[in-house]
Protein backbone atom coordinates (compact mmCIF):
# COMPACT_ATOMS: atom_id res chain seq x y z
CA UNK A 1 0.00 0.00 0.00
CA UNK A 2 2.91 2.39 1.10
CA UNK A 3 4.34 1.25 -2.49
CA UNK A 4 0.94 2.57 -4.37
CA UNK A 5 0.84 5.83 -2.32
CA UNK A 6 4.33 6.86 -3.33
CA UNK A 7 3.52 6.36 -6.97
CA UNK A 8 0.88 7.90 -6.85
CA UNK A 9 2.05 10.91 -5.36
CA UNK A 10 4.51 10.71 -8.25
CA UNK A 11 1.91 10.59 -10.94
CA UNK A 12 0.52 13.41 -9.18
CA UNK A 13 3.27 15.86 -8.72
CA UNK A 14 4.46 14.63 -12.57
CA UNK A 15 0.43 16.47 -13.51
CA UNK A 16 1.21 19.76 -11.54
CA UNK A 17 4.33 20.29 -12.98
CA UNK A 18 3.23 19.83 -16.54
CA UNK A 19 0.65 22.15 -16.02
CA UNK A 20 2.25 24.67 -13.94
CA UNK A 21 0.67 24.08 -10.37
CA UNK A 22 4.57 23.06 -8.62
CA UNK A 23 3.70 24.14 -5.06
CA UNK A 24 5.94 26.38 -3.77
CA UNK A 25 8.50 23.68 -1.57
CA UNK A 26 8.12 21.01 -4.01
CA UNK A 27 11.31 20.16 -5.26
CA UNK A 28 12.32 18.40 -8.66
CA UNK A 29 11.92 14.88 -9.81
CA UNK A 30 15.16 12.55 -8.79
CA UNK A 31 16.17 9.91 -11.22
CA UNK A 32 14.45 7.26 -9.31
CA UNK A 33 11.03 9.05 -9.29
CA UNK A 34 11.30 9.31 -13.28
CA UNK A 35 12.25 5.98 -13.31
CA UNK A 36 9.56 4.94 -11.47
CA UNK A 37 6.89 7.35 -13.45
CA UNK A 38 8.36 5.68 -16.47
CA UNK A 39 7.63 2.03 -15.70
CA UNK A 40 4.06 3.21 -14.89
CA UNK A 41 3.46 4.40 -17.72
CA UNK A 42 4.76 1.55 -19.59
CA UNK A 43 3.14 -1.04 -17.77
CA UNK A 44 -0.09 1.28 -18.83
CA UNK A 45 0.64 0.95 -22.10
CA UNK A 46 1.20 -2.62 -22.59
CA UNK A 47 -1.82 -3.26 -20.35
CA UNK A 48 -3.93 -0.84 -22.91
CA UNK A 49 -2.46 -2.50 -26.31
CA UNK A 50 -3.20 -6.01 -24.58
CA UNK A 51 -6.82 -4.81 -24.41
CA UNK A 52 -7.27 -3.12 -27.39
CA UNK A 53 -5.14 -6.18 -29.35
CA UNK A 54 -7.60 -8.52 -27.95
CA UNK A 55 -10.91 -6.54 -28.93
CA UNK A 56 -9.59 -6.30 -32.12
CA UNK A 57 -8.72 -10.35 -32.82
CA UNK A 58 -12.47 -11.16 -31.38
CA UNK A 59 -14.14 -8.48 -33.46
CA UNK A 60 -12.47 -10.38 -36.38
CA UNK A 61 -13.56 -13.92 -35.07
CA UNK A 62 -17.02 -12.93 -34.37
CA UNK A 63 -17.03 -11.52 -37.64
CA UNK A 64 -15.68 -14.45 -39.68
CA UNK A 65 -18.29 -16.46 -37.45
CA UNK A 66 -21.21 -14.16 -38.75
CA UNK A 67 -20.05 -14.63 -42.23
CA UNK A 68 -19.83 -18.43 -42.24
CA UNK A 69 -23.41 -18.27 -40.77
CA UNK A 70 -25.05 -16.27 -43.75
CA UNK A 71 -23.08 -18.56 -46.06
CA UNK A 72 -24.93 -21.57 -44.84
CA UNK A 73 -28.34 -20.39 -44.25
CA UNK A 74 -27.97 -19.21 -48.45
CA UNK A 75 -26.63 -22.60 -49.13
CA UNK A 76 -29.45 -23.83 -47.50
CA UNK A 77 -31.87 -21.80 -49.27
CA UNK A 78 -30.18 -22.57 -52.45
CA UNK A 79 -30.75 -26.45 -51.82
CA UNK A 80 -33.83 -25.86 -50.96
CA UNK A 81 -35.01 -24.00 -54.41
CA UNK A 82 -32.54 -25.70 -56.60
CA UNK A 83 -32.65 -29.41 -55.24
CA UNK A 84 -29.20 -29.50 -55.53
CA UNK A 85 -25.68 -27.92 -53.98
CA UNK A 86 -23.65 -25.18 -55.57
CA UNK A 87 -21.09 -27.84 -56.93
CA UNK A 88 -19.05 -28.23 -60.08
CA UNK A 89 -18.42 -31.97 -59.20
CA UNK A 90 -17.36 -34.16 -61.91
CA UNK A 91 -19.69 -36.78 -62.94
CA UNK A 92 -17.56 -39.52 -63.59
CA UNK A 93 -15.81 -39.36 -60.26
CA UNK A 94 -18.80 -39.78 -57.75
CA UNK A 95 -16.51 -39.17 -54.85
CA UNK A 96 -14.97 -35.99 -56.01
CA UNK A 97 -14.93 -32.89 -54.36
CA UNK A 98 -15.35 -29.07 -55.27
CA UNK A 99 -13.98 -26.02 -53.43
CA UNK A 100 -15.89 -22.84 -53.62
CA UNK A 101 -14.30 -19.80 -52.96
CA UNK A 102 -15.78 -16.16 -51.94
CA UNK A 103 -12.61 -13.80 -52.57
CA UNK A 104 -11.18 -12.67 -55.83
CA UNK A 105 -7.88 -10.29 -56.88
CA UNK A 106 -7.80 -9.45 -60.61
CA UNK A 107 -9.73 -12.44 -61.75
CA UNK A 108 -7.81 -15.08 -59.87
CA UNK A 109 -8.96 -16.88 -56.32
CA UNK A 110 -7.47 -15.82 -53.19
CA UNK A 111 -7.01 -18.60 -51.66
CA UNK A 112 -3.06 -19.12 -50.69
CA UNK A 113 -3.65 -20.58 -47.66
CA UNK A 114 -1.22 -23.31 -46.42
CA UNK A 115 -3.29 -26.62 -45.38
CA UNK A 116 -1.92 -28.39 -42.53
CA UNK A 117 -2.67 -31.62 -41.47
CA UNK A 118 -3.03 -32.74 -37.42
CA UNK A 119 0.55 -33.10 -37.12
CA UNK A 120 1.67 -29.52 -38.55
CA UNK A 121 2.79 -31.04 -41.82
CA UNK A 122 2.12 -29.05 -45.11
CA UNK A 123 0.04 -30.96 -47.40
CA UNK A 124 -0.34 -28.11 -49.97
CA UNK A 125 1.76 -27.58 -52.96
CA UNK A 126 3.57 -24.20 -52.82
CA UNK A 127 1.53 -22.88 -50.03
CA UNK A 128 -1.81 -23.06 -51.99
CA UNK A 129 -4.49 -25.83 -50.88
CA UNK A 130 -3.66 -28.95 -52.55
CA UNK A 131 -4.24 -29.07 -56.22
CA UNK A 132 -4.28 -33.12 -56.20
CA UNK A 133 -7.37 -32.76 -53.91
CA UNK A 134 -8.85 -29.60 -55.46
CA UNK A 135 -8.08 -29.58 -59.11
CA UNK A 136 -8.38 -25.97 -61.12
CA UNK A 137 -11.43 -27.65 -63.38
CA UNK A 138 -13.29 -28.83 -59.67
CA UNK A 139 -12.81 -24.85 -58.43
CA UNK A 140 -15.50 -21.73 -58.66
CA UNK A 141 -16.68 -18.47 -57.31
CA UNK A 142 -19.45 -19.09 -55.06
CA UNK A 143 -20.39 -14.97 -56.19
CA UNK A 144 -21.28 -17.38 -59.54
CA UNK A 145 -23.91 -19.24 -57.69
CA UNK A 146 -25.43 -17.04 -54.75
CA UNK A 147 -25.58 -13.67 -56.58
CA UNK A 148 -25.52 -13.41 -60.47
CA UNK A 149 -26.57 -17.18 -61.09
CA UNK A 150 -23.54 -17.14 -63.43
CA UNK A 151 -23.62 -21.20 -63.67
CA UNK A 152 -27.21 -20.36 -65.76
CA UNK A 153 -29.25 -22.55 -63.19
CA UNK A 154 -32.80 -22.85 -64.19
CA UNK A 155 -35.02 -19.88 -62.79
CA UNK A 156 -37.83 -19.71 -61.03
CA UNK A 157 -40.97 -19.66 -63.15
CA UNK A 158 -43.89 -19.78 -60.76
CA UNK A 159 -44.95 -23.01 -61.03
CA UNK A 160 -47.54 -23.70 -58.97
CA UNK A 161 -46.68 -27.27 -59.07
CA UNK A 162 -43.31 -26.70 -57.58
CA UNK A 163 -43.53 -23.30 -56.51
CA UNK A 164 -39.90 -23.62 -54.91
CA UNK A 165 -37.91 -24.82 -57.81
CA UNK A 166 -35.42 -22.78 -59.54
CA UNK A 167 -33.26 -20.01 -58.39
CA UNK A 168 -35.04 -17.30 -57.23
CA UNK A 169 -32.36 -14.29 -57.11
CA UNK A 170 -29.41 -13.71 -54.68
CA UNK A 171 -29.09 -15.85 -51.78
CA UNK A 172 -26.47 -13.68 -50.32
CA UNK A 173 -24.80 -10.41 -50.45
CA UNK A 174 -21.58 -11.37 -51.20
CA UNK A 175 -19.14 -9.36 -53.54
CA UNK A 176 -16.95 -11.37 -55.95
CA UNK A 177 -13.10 -9.30 -53.69
CA UNK A 178 -15.40 -10.93 -50.03
CA UNK A 179 -12.01 -12.27 -48.02
CA UNK A 180 -12.36 -12.93 -44.38
CA UNK A 181 -10.81 -10.74 -41.85
CA UNK A 182 -7.32 -11.75 -42.18
CA UNK A 183 -7.31 -11.65 -46.11
CA UNK A 184 -8.61 -14.68 -47.22
CA UNK A 185 -11.31 -16.28 -49.05
CA UNK A 186 -14.01 -18.23 -47.27
CA UNK A 187 -13.72 -21.80 -48.70
CA UNK A 188 -16.90 -24.40 -49.29
CA UNK A 189 -16.34 -27.82 -49.76
CA UNK A 190 -18.34 -30.90 -50.29
CA UNK A 191 -17.04 -34.18 -50.37
CA UNK A 192 -19.37 -37.24 -51.37
CA UNK A 193 -19.71 -40.11 -48.47
CA UNK A 194 -21.01 -42.27 -51.01
CA UNK A 195 -25.02 -42.80 -50.12
CA UNK A 196 -26.21 -39.80 -51.88
CA UNK A 197 -25.24 -37.20 -48.73
CA UNK A 198 -22.15 -35.01 -48.35
CA UNK A 199 -19.92 -33.88 -45.54
CA UNK A 200 -19.54 -30.10 -46.21
CA UNK A 201 -17.50 -27.51 -44.88
CA UNK A 202 -17.78 -23.61 -44.56
CA UNK A 203 -14.26 -22.60 -43.47
CA UNK A 204 -11.99 -19.60 -42.51
CA UNK A 205 -7.97 -20.19 -42.19
CA UNK A 206 -8.00 -17.51 -39.16
CA UNK A 207 -5.56 -15.36 -37.72
CA UNK A 208 -2.53 -17.60 -38.15
CA UNK A 209 -3.91 -17.89 -42.63
CA UNK A 210 -3.21 -21.97 -41.98
CA UNK A 211 -5.89 -24.46 -42.84
CA UNK A 212 -5.47 -26.88 -40.33
CA UNK A 213 -8.88 -28.51 -40.98
CA UNK A 214 -8.57 -30.74 -44.03
CA UNK A 215 -11.81 -31.04 -45.86
CA UNK A 216 -10.63 -34.16 -47.62
CA UNK A 217 -9.93 -36.65 -44.21
CA UNK A 218 -11.89 -34.58 -41.05
CA UNK A 219 -15.27 -34.77 -39.96
CA UNK A 220 -14.84 -31.48 -37.20
CA UNK A 221 -13.39 -27.74 -37.40
CA UNK A 222 -9.62 -27.70 -36.39
CA UNK A 223 -9.61 -25.06 -33.68
CA UNK A 224 -7.28 -22.41 -35.35
CA UNK A 225 -9.71 -22.44 -38.03
CA UNK A 226 -13.45 -20.55 -37.98
CA UNK A 227 -16.05 -22.65 -39.97
CA UNK A 228 -18.71 -25.05 -39.92
CA UNK A 229 -19.26 -28.70 -40.86
CA UNK A 230 -22.48 -31.08 -41.20
CA UNK A 231 -24.01 -33.97 -43.32
CA UNK A 232 -26.79 -32.59 -46.05
CA UNK A 233 -27.87 -34.16 -49.35
CA UNK A 234 -29.67 -32.37 -51.59
CA UNK A 235 -33.82 -31.95 -51.53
Amino acid sequence: MDLLKKEEKIVKKMIRRLFGLKGKNERGFTLVELMVVVAILAVLAGIIFVAITSSSGKARYAAAKTDVEEMQKALEMFTGDLNEFPTRLNKTTADQYTLLFTGMYDGAAQISVTMNDLQAADKSQANYLDLTDFPLANRDNLYSHFSINGREYGKYVGNPENPSHGWHGSYLKLKGTMYDPWGNSYIVTFKSLGDGSYRIFILSAGEDRVLDTDPATATGIDDSDIGITWIGRPK
